[in-house]
């Protein structure tokens, strides 16, 4: 909990004059008198841009939705490698197997959360001028998916 506070306290360049942690409730005093809490509110980290593959069939009119593949835990988006290409040719559409944040090549944060990783999608699809794609998880990446799509980050 003290490391998450120093960061945000850091972020928020507040000067902290004292931080106790032989009180039953720390008490933080802050030097510009703003009213302080640990809630989510006063440092929410943004998106991380998004390592990814694109498959792509033959053909040169793909005028089809796009399909982004989301991993698993533990997984990256080399699982998604052959069935990726098999998915494009199939269905002659563009697919997007992505690296979601802290796996593969993405990069690597302290702050890692269902709602982070969906702003993370929602990111990778506004810099690839992707308005809308059919979105396909597993596990981690499914959840990650049901999340982007009933909050529409």
């Amino acid at each position: 909990m003290y490391r998450n506070l120093t960061k945000l306290f850091r972020h928020e360049n507040l000067l902290v004059s004292c931080l106790s942690r032989n009180s039953v409730s720390p008490k933080l005093i802050a030097s510009n008198k703003r009213c302080l809490s640990t809630s989510e509110e006063i440092y929410r980290p943004g998106p991380v841009t998004l390592s990814y593959w694109v498959f792509q069939p033959e053909a040169q009119a793909i005028s089809k939705i796009p399909v982004i593949i989301l991993h698993g835990l533990l997984g990256s988006k080399q699982n998604w490698r052959g069935l990726g290409k098999a998915i494009a040719v199939k269905s002659q559409r563009k697919i997007y197997a992505l690296d979601a944040r802290n796996h593969g090549d993405s990069p690597h944060e302290d702050d890692f959360d269902y709602p982070l990783m969906a702003e993370d999608v929602k990111f990778f699809m506004s810099s690839q001028s992707i308005p809308e794609a059919v979105i396909v998880g597993h596990s981690m990446g499914g959840r990650t998916a049901m999340y982007l799509t009933l909050t529409n980050v």
